[in-house]
C-alpha cells in the first residue's frame, strides 16, 4: 500500500516484477506506464489518480482492476479488454 502519500512518480516500482498487489490510489500519479512491467499483478487499485490513459495495463493478464475513476472517459473501452466487472456493469 502506497496510497495517500502525495507520490507523483511510480517509475521506481517498475522493477518489482513479482509484485502481486498494488494500491496506489489517492496520490499525484499521472502516468501509470511503469505498471505495465508488473506482469504478476493480480490486484491494482488506482482510485483518485490524475490519469487519463490506462491502456498500458491491458497487457497484464490475470489482473483484477479495483474500482477507480478517470478524469477523462476516453480510455474506458480499454476496460472491456480487462476483466473489470465494474466497467462491464458501467459502475465506474
Amino acid at each position: 500500500y502506497i496510497s495517500q502519500n502525495q507520490i507523483s512518480d511510480i517509475r521506481p516500482l517498475s522493477g518489482l516484477v513479482n509484485l502481486e498487489n498494488l494500491y496506489i490510489g489517492s496520490n499525484l500519479v499521472s502516468n501509470v506506464q511503469p505498471v505495465s512491467n508488473l506482469i504478476n499483478l493480480k490486484i491494482l487499485s488506482m482510485h483518485n489518480l490524475r490519469i487519463s490513459d490506462i491502456s498500458v495495463v491491458t497487457r497484464l493478464n490475470g489482473l483484477e482492476m479495483q474500482p477507480f475513476r478517470l478524469k477523462q472517459t476516453k480510455p474506458l473501452f480499454t476496460l472491456i479488454r480487462l476483466n473489470c466487472p465494474m466497467a462491464l456493469n458501467r459502475q465506474i
